[in-house]
Parts: structure tokens; C-alpha cells; sequence
């Protein structure tokens, strides 16, 4: 197979850190099993395919990878078949850790249980059962901050409580946790997201999540303005009824007075502005 550049040099770069960033159907397990089979069968300081880690993000994935290896050290032996190195790599391949992260965290942690104080006879929980833990633990949590009557907690209540019950509140504490944990410090990242709104309630629009709302708002607004300066333009036609080209005109009228804001504060001013103006035009 004829390599690009690019590729010949992912598979001839040695010690090193890689990062590979190419589009689907480019050829890069094509390029990492080429890789791989170099490593393998390097003359000079060949490696044990099973001293080798590759990790691929589905089982199915992890089973071609492997296909793919075998079906490659196989032509190399036809090709040399008194190599014993490459024989021996055939017979080591299901040895091989070609897995997903989750099988081989999982595979490390039931080989070394007694350096981590696990019992050995732990096993995955199912999806279901998981939940019914985390359920379980958001009861007891929300019944001793109940308890407590924490001025936090009533605040948090008052703020988020949509109903009789607190099933949103339950809803939106899990959304978080799922949240933190798919980061590598999920304690961290809770922190520094409740810091984001503690502390002075003047300086809220200085928070830099704000600034970064503001931003996204600007540009939709802009957008918008945008639609609504074809649509004035084509209300202009004589064949346009009075009623809505007066519509037409009121609308436009009010994405102009919200694209002449750009901090939080003048958003939510012309917010109140336009809900306003849309009373005064139904009143009309």
C-alpha cells in the first residue's frame, strides 16, 4: 500500500508522543496497525505484541484492530517463515491488550485487587442498578439537607423548585454529578463551577461565564437582525397587506433595540422592552 507522507511518518516515528487528527475513512487504523507491525517486527529492537497497549473506544473496533493484526503478522511469516519472533507474536496476539479503556482498567484493577483493597469478587453494576443507587443516595442527601435548614439549600430550593415536589431539583443535582464526572477532577470542577456564582452579587456580570453569554448572544442577535433586514425588505412590496407589513415593521423594530445592547444588564433591559411592546401590540 502507498503511504502519504504524512502517514509513512506516523508509522517511522519512534520516542515520541503522537497525536493523529485526520477524518473518518482517511485510513488511520490502516496507518496505527502498519505502526504497530513495524514495531513488532523491527529487526534491531523488536517489541512482544503483547507488551503493547492499543485502545479503541467500542469492542467492535477492538476486534477489527486485532483481525487486522493477525491478518498482517500472518503475511509477514509467509514471507519469512523461519522468523521465530514473528511466529511466537501470532501466538501472543490473544494475549495482546487490544481492548477498549474499559476492559483494560477493568482487566488491571481484578489483577492487582489486593494493592487497592478491593474485594475480588467485585463485578461492573448494571445500568439499572446504578441507578437506584444514585437514587437512593440523593434521598438520604435531600432528607438531611431538609433537616438542616441550611440558608443555602433554601435558596438553591427557591431558585430551582419548578412544582409541589422536587423532582426537577433531583433531576438537575444529577445532571451535575453526571456532569463532573466525565471530567478527570470531578470534586474540582464542582468547586470552581459553584465559586463561579458565589461571593458578591454586584460583581455576578463580571463572571467570566457572562462574558462568554453575552458573547453568544450578540452573535445569535446578529444573526437574526440579519433574517429580519431580508424580511423588512420583501414586506415592502405593494402586494404586502398594511396589517403585516405593520407586523413586519414592529418586529424589526424590536431586534434593532436588542441588537444596540452588549452587556447582560442591556439584554435583559431590552428583553423587558420587548415583552412590553408585544402587551402594548396585542392590547392594540
Amino acid at each position: 500500500m502507498a503511504w502519504t507522507k504524512a502517514q509513512q511518518n506516523v508509522i517511522d516515528s519512534r520516542g515520541k508522543n503522537l497525536l493523529v487528527s485526520a477524518a473518518a475513512g482517511s485510513g488511520k487504523t490502516a496507518v496505527m496497525v502498519e505502526r504497530i507491525i513495524e514495531l513488532v517486527s523491527d529487526e534491531k529492537h523488536p517489541v512482544d505484541i503483547d507488551r503493547l497497549l492499543v485502545v479503541t473506544f467500542t469492542n467492535a473496533a477492538a476486534s477489527e484492530m486485532k483481525e487486522r493484526i493477525m491478518n498482517a503478522l500472518e503475511k509477514k511469516v509467509q514471507d519469512d517463515p523461519d522468523n521465530q519472533h514473528l511466529l511466537r507474536q501470532i501466538a501472543r496476539i490473544q494475549k495482546a491488550q487490544i481492548t477498549t479503556i474499559h476492559s483494560f482498567c477493568l482487566n488491571l484493577i481484578r489483577e492487582h485487587f489486593m494493592e487497592v483493597d478491593l474485594d475480588p469478587g467485585f463485578r461492573i453494576g448494571e445500568e439499572g442498578e446504578i441507578g437506584l443507587l444514585h437514587q437512593d443516595a440523593l434521598a438520604e442527601v435531600m432528607e438531611e439537607a431538609y433537616e438542616g435548614e441550611q440558608e443555602d439549600f433554601v435558596d438553591f430550593l427557591e431558585s430551582f423548585s419548578t412544582g409541589k415536589n422536587d423532582k426537577k431539583i433531583e433531576e438537575l443535582i444529577l445532571q451535575a454529578y453526571t456532569f463532573a464526572r466525565s471530567g478527570a477532577r470531578p470534586e474540582q470542577w464542582l468547586e470552581d463551577a459553584a465559586g463561579a456564582f458565589a461571593g458578591d452579587p454586584d460583581l455576578l456580570f463580571e463572571q467570566e461565564w457572562v462574558k462568554q453569554l453575552e458573547k453568544e448572544i450578540s452573535y445569535d442577535v446578529r444573526e437574526i437582525l440579519d433574517c429580519y433586514e431580508q424580511i423588512y425588505e420583501m414586506a415592502q412590496d405593494p402586494g404586502i397587506t398594511e396589517n403585516h407589513r405593520k407586523a413586519v415593521e414592529e418586529e424589526y423594530e424590536r431586534i434593532q433595540y436588542f441588537s444596540d445592547a452588549g452587556t447582560m444588564i442591556e439584554y435583559m433591559e431590552a428583553a423587558s422592552h420587548w415583552k412590553k411592546t408585544a402587551i402594548r401590540g396585542r392590547a392594540g
